[in-house]
């Protein structure tokens, strides 16, 4: 079975997970750090896409 990113997004728990990139979905509890323009997550490094940026900054929990 082939979902698409926004397809599978609609299942998960709404306040767990962000998008961050047109093809990153991150749990949001798992996030150890912010950089510039990277969310870290345990030591693998996920771009954020410029337009989710501004989104992603203002989530609580996230420095």
């Amino acid at each position: 079975m082939w979902l698409s990113l926004f397809s599978a997004k609609k299942n998960l728990i709404v306040d767990q997970f962000l998008r961050v990139h047109r093809s990153f979905v991150v749990n949001v509890a798992c996030i150890t750090a912010v950089q510039r323009n990277k969310i870290i997550i345990w030591d693998i490094r996920i771009p954020i896409r410029e337009s989710f940026k501004e989104t992603c900054l203002k989530r609580p929990g996230i420095d």
